[in-house]
């Protein structure tokens, strides 16, 4: 048993089971407490025409290699790669991200220490991503490759490049500021019922409880998002990450009683068609008929669905066209499908963005706010962002309709004052689910 201590209050413990690590938390946890921080192993701005170093903007050209970087530290950091991103640029070659993290994890192997120490020992599964593409395949651009190879020979072995890509992808994280590699979160196992939540701090990761973590008791993320259903989700994970999940959403058909995925039986029109077992591949069928319906039927309608409700969200963003949708599909989509809870928070979204909310619109908020928190609370039970933008909605909708009352003399100032107290004491959770949204 290894132990990281990230800072004086929080102490993780990496163990070993099975071969696998993951961390373990060595004393309680509470909510909203920060469980490590840590900076980037290796990073790479989103934006590439941002200092190459660190991702700020307005940094000057390096007269090297062209690439922009903010004085000092990032000029200094920078200084070890130059030359080759310089042969790059003569060649009339643009970088991409994964390239430029390549080019700093072989400076990283050739230097040698702690840091690659952490990465060599990072999960890749090259093996089977040769059996997936074939012994030919090479996940970076072969120019690229021949120029990168004066920092490590071997670097175009396919096997070697394959474990770097590995890496890259099995490892990093992303978001919208860049993509980096984080040593501790390479530890830290996926659940699709996950118990913290990661932000940024400029570069740096910030990892904290959603809720309550007991001594003993896993650390976990969730690697997709709660929106993302059967069987997307598993299939999406197993060719990603190359894991079957077996957390209790995943082990439990009906995904903790939700049916976040069935279908109506268009047979009998009485039973809900769900897999038939937990297995990855299974097929589905009705609950009371036994009406068979295999895998890739049910994966070709979820595609074209999803590509239809898409569609509505970017040409005709109106509650109607969203109403439609699920007015449409009720013959097949289950009332709780994903899909459904989906278009039900937008309509939510369009409705709190009018100037002028009126008792109906509010009504309506409300209703589809609290069906969608009854329906998502058991899978994701504790601070989140879309509990905090569906709470958020709940609570500016029954403002609007106290001030309505008062407008309308329903009830007098008192009543509105008392009211309207509790209403921003409700808003406290909003600000909890909101420290974990800033990604």
């Amino acid at each position: 048993m290894a132990s990281l201590t990230h800072i004086p209050q929080v102490n993780v413990t990496i163990s070993e089971k099975d071969g696998e690590r993951s961390l373990v938390a060595s004393r309680d946890i509470s909510p909203l407490e920060i469980i490590l921080t840590e900076a980037p192993l290796v990073f790479c701005p989103d934006d590439l025409d941002s200092c190459l170093v660190c991702g700020a903007e307005g940094a000057e050209q390096c007269a090297g290699c062209g690439h922009r970087l903010c004085p000092d530290i990032c000029a200094e950091e920078h200084q070890g790669e130059c030359r080759v991103l310089g042969q790059l640029r003569d060649q009339g070659l643009s970088l991409d991200q994964d390239s430029i993290l390549l080019i700093r994890m072989l400076r990283i192997r050739e230097e040698g220490g702690p840091a690659w120490e952490h990465i060599e020992k990072m999960k890749h599964h090259s093996e089977e991503l040769m059996k997936r593409y074939g012994k030919d395949w090479s996940p970076f651009p072969t120019k690229v490759v021949e120029v990168v190879k004066s920092i490590s020979a071997d670097v175009r072995s396919p096997e070697i490049l394959g474990m770097f890509f590995g890496i890259i992808q099995i490892n990093c994280v992303s978001w919208e500021e860049g993509k980096g590699l984080y040593k501790s979160m390479a530890f830290i196992n996926h659940s699709c019922m996950a118990n913290s939540v990661y932000t940024f701090n400029n570069n740096s990761i910030v990892l904290r409880a959603n809720r309550a973590i007991r001594k003993g008791e896993e650390v976990s993320v969730n690697y997709l998002n709660i929106w993302c259903g059967q069987p997307k989700r598993r299939v999406h994970l197993s060719n990603t990450w190359f894991f079957d999940c077996a957390c209790s959403r995943c082990s439990d058909v009906t995904e903790l009683g939700t049916n976040l995925s069935a279908f109506k039986c268009e047979s009998c029109c009485e039973g809900l068609i769900l897999p038939n077992t937990t297995d990855l591949d299974s097929d589905w069928s009705c609950r009371f008929c036994g009406n068979p319906v295999a895998s890739s039927t049910v994966t070709g309608i979820i595609a074209t669905l999803e590509e239809e409700l898409g569609h509505i969200v970017d040409t005709d963003y109106t509650v109607a066209g969203l109403q439609a949708f699920v007015s449409k599909n009720s013959h097949q989509l289950h009332s709780k499908h994903y899909l459904n809870i989906m278009a039900q928070k937008h309509m939510m979204m369009i409705l709190s963005d009018q100037k002028t909310l009126n008792r109906a619109s509010a009504k309506k908020i409300i209703q589809l706010g609290k069906s969608i928190k009854s329906t998502l609370l058991p899978l994701d039970p504790g601070y989140s962002d879309w509990l905090g933008s569906i709470l958020k909605m709940i609570n500016m909708s029954h403002l609007q309709i106290l001030k309505l009352n008062l407008q309308e003399k329903k009830i007098n100032k008192n009543d509105y004052m008392e009211e309207s107290e509790s209403i921003w004491k409700a808003m406290k959770e909003v600000q909890n689910c909101e420290i974990l949204s800033s990604i």
